[in-house]
């Protein structure tokens, strides 16, 4: 049986590694957004805000469909349903997003707890696949 200060050790370990976590998530260069079961938005991180050009309160406790820009309406709800997609474009304030949801399980119900949306700016990327390879730069 352990003792108190390896108990405590443990803790405090555990609680480092959920700081880290927590900073890498909200400093991601990808764009993350945690929905509930009933669509509505638990967690943003700080490259989502950036994308949308919203305030955290603006966004935290709202349905996923009254949020402007919409952001993949049809993938949340697909994602709702149980449907997970990868990496569909979608064009968001003259931007371009590569977006990916991700319905999470329940266990015990087989029913969808919760839903992860990722969006990826690749505007440079389609930006460079658009021009001709004629008048692409040779390096």
């Amino acid at each position: 049986m352990p003792n108190p200060p390896e108990i405590a050790d443990a803790k405090a370990e555990a609680l480092q590694h959920r700081d880290a976590l927590a900073w890498l998530i909200g400093h991601s260069p990808i764009g993350i957004m945690a929905l509930d079961k009933d669509g509505c938005v638990s967690s943003v991180n700080n490259t989502w805000l950036a994308h949308t050009q919203a305030s955290r309160a603006e966004v935290l406790g709202q349905h996923y469909s009254q949020l402007t820009p919409s952001v993949g309406t049809a993938l949340i709800a697909g994602a709702l349903q149980g449907t997970s997609t990868l990496g569909i474009r979608q064009h968001i304030r003259n931007r371009v997003y590569d977006i990916s949801t991700y319905a999470q399980q329940s266990n015990a119900e087989a029913q969808t707890a919760g839903v992860l949306v990722l969006a990826i700016d690749c505007t440079e990327k389609a930006r460079d696949l658009s021009f001709p390879l004629s008048h692409r730069s040779k390096h």
